[in-house]
């Protein structure tokens, strides 16, 4: 159950990133920005499988292997955080796009597919207006 939630939210980390680049650019696009469409950089990023404490609290057995898991395979924290540094230093070419390993990275098909593009809009639509009713304006 908890990796379902991780790969949703990763998928909704995914779309909610693209979908904002598109939004900001369509508004420089139409004049509606205040900033050109190359003043913000939107991307989503993924660090990896870092030796980190983000796992602390699995329950056992899913511990253990984790953390087997992550002494064979796991990056460091810095080794990972190079993705998050490149994406934040990136220019225009990473706008709306999807890293990992400091490369730009095409995501899944489901994201490039046409449903997904339908999805990719109602989460957007939804999770703003959940926002505004959290905090209206």
């Amino acid at each position: 159950m908890s990796q379902d939630r991780y790969n949703a939210s990763k998928l909704l980390d995914v779309l909610m990133a693209r979908e904002l680049a598109a939004r900001l650019d369509n508004a420089a696009a139409s004049g509606e920005g205040k900033t050109s469409g190359s003043s913000i950089i939107v991307n989503s990023l993924n660090p990896g499988f870092c030796q980190s404490e983000l796992f602390r609290n699995m329950p056992f057995p899913l511990n253990l292997v984790t953390r087997v898991s992550l002494f064979l395979i796991g990056r460091s924290c810095e080794m990972g955080s190079r993705t998050l540094v490149a994406g934040a230093a990136g220019g225009p070419e990473t706008h709306g796009k999807y890293m990992d390993s400091c490369q730009i990275r095409d995501p899944s098909l489901f994201v490039l597919s046409e449903e997904g593009q339908k999805v990719q809009k109602k989460v957007f639509d939804e999770m703003l207006e959940i926002l505004e009713g959290v905090a209206p304006g």
